[in-house]
């Protein structure tokens, strides 16, 4: 009988979570009696498209290979013979997939000690830094569609310097959240995701 009430209210949980999920997201029906067509002139350059995201991390990676990759690319060819593909970071476009290419030695920052990957998601919820699941503001119905790209980091494979051990590091990321209890119906606020990858001794 236990067991069958807790699986009850557990089934009653996701539904009101999902249910509140559904009413704070913004479309272009309903928005909290605010215009979806007015949030870009608002946000400017908060949300930006797949092919945006793509060329700044396009250009970021090919100016931070050139400043830092190069001395390190040499070392490595020249001492341990490992080759270094000079790959882009791969972008997603999917609300779940967070899987990277991690075992790519190019997709990198170039740090000497513990080189991070990155990849972008745009999630549609996130929990925030006081455990509250937040709606993500997405403005995913124009065309071509826009998002707030959520930095995801690794730590990569490739050689390093690290004589202790390579551990993720958390950032905290303002993010634009829907909150059709105030007006306008949006508020920024601030969440925990994986940032670098960092060298500890122990």
């Amino acid at each position: 009988m236990y067991f069958t009430e807790t699986v009850a209210l557990l089934s009653l949980a996701m539904v009101v979570v999902m249910s509140d999920e559904f009413h704070q997201r913004c479309t272009v029906n309903f928005c909290g009696n605010f215009s979806y067509y007015d949030i870009p002139k608002l946000y400017g350059g908060l949300f930006k498209t797949k092919e945006q995201i793509g060329w700044e991390e396009s250009k970021w990676t090919d100016d931070h290979q050139r400043k830092y990759g190069n001395h390190l690319l040499s070392f490595f060819d020249t001492i341990l013979g490992t080759s270094y593909d000079s790959t882009y970071n791969t972008l997603y476009d999917s609300a779940h997939d967070i899987s990277g290419d991690n075992s790519n030695p190019g997709n990198h920052d170039f740090d000497q000690c513990c080189p991070t990957t990155r990849s972008y998601v745009n999630y549609t919820t996130l929990t925030n830094i006081n455990g509250i699941t937040r709606v993500i503001v997405h403005l995913d119905q124009l065309f071509p569609p826009q998002y707030q790209w959520i930095p995801f980091a690794q730590c990569s494979s490739a050689p390093h310097f690290c004589f202790g051990t390579c551990r993720m590091e958390k950032i905290t990321l303002f993010l634009l959240v829907s909150d059709f209890s105030q007006w306008p119906p949006f508020a920024f606020d601030r969440f925990s995701v994986p940032g670098y990858c960092s060298c500890k001794s122990s």
